[in-house]
């Protein structure tokens, strides 16, 4: 009876909320929880309001904070919400766009040195950003939203989707993880605790890590 309200556009795709043959009940139901707006209705968002609480908190106690969602629709949401934080946006759409770009569109080159970020040499500005060069490397978005999240004191929180940020990276600057819908399977939900739960000399601001999990 609500299908006319489920998006139809790149983003529901990229959720799997449509199939070829339709509509995909299970992705639509847990929609709805996420976003009352999904049918069409004006309740409020109880979920959303939690989570604006936990943020708070978290804020109150110097923690950077990464929140990881089952759908991309849920991520760009609370980027939305959560503007006046700078979010980092760690999606597949973010990997999608490939290289970060300028105003016009055009790939930017980043500095590297010796005395840069451990894994690959990026060097930082005093406000933790990595530095424009002509002469230097291009880098992806997906990395630069990592790299800015882990450095940029302004950049006080990164949302990730399970897909895109479960396996492979690292958010260590993040002390706190809010784990906003089910993950496929327990794996993929460790695998994404772990992404703050690394040792990491350069990053300890707290003697401890949160976890808040969303029952909805």
């Amino acid at each position: 009876q609500n299908n006319k309200y489920i998006p139809k556009d790149a983003v529901a795709r990229e959720d799997g909320l449509r199939t070829s043959n339709g509509f995909a009940k299970k992705h639509a139901l847990r929609q709805i929880v996420n976003n009352p707006e999904y049918i069409n209705s004006a309740a409020s968002d109880a979920k959303l309001q939690e989570v604006r609480q936990i943020v708070r908190q978290c804020q109150r106690e110097g923690r950077k904070i990464v929140i990881f969602c089952a759908y991309e629709a849920q991520a760009q949401k609370y980027a939305e919400e959560f503007k006046k934080l700078n979010p980092a946006i760690y999606t597949g759409s973010t990997s999608k766009n490939g290289d970060k770009k300028d105003m016009k569109s055009r790939p930017m080159k980043f500095k590297k040195g010796d005395a840069g970020d451990q894994s690959h040499g990026w060097l930082f500005d005093a406000a933790g950003r990595p530095i424009p060069d002509e002469n230097g490397e291009t880098m992806s978005e997906l990395d630069y939203e990592r790299i800015t999240f882990q450095n940029a004191a302004d950049r006080q929180l990164l949302i990730a989707t399970y897909d895109a940020g479960s396996v492979g990276t690292t958010f260590t600057a993040g002390k706190a993880m809010i784990l906003d819908d089910l993950p496929r399977d327990c794996v993929e939900e460790i695998q994404a605790e772990d992404r703050i739960h690394r040792i990491d000399p350069n990053r300890l601001t707290h003697p401890d890590v949160k976890y808040f999990r969303m029952k909805s």
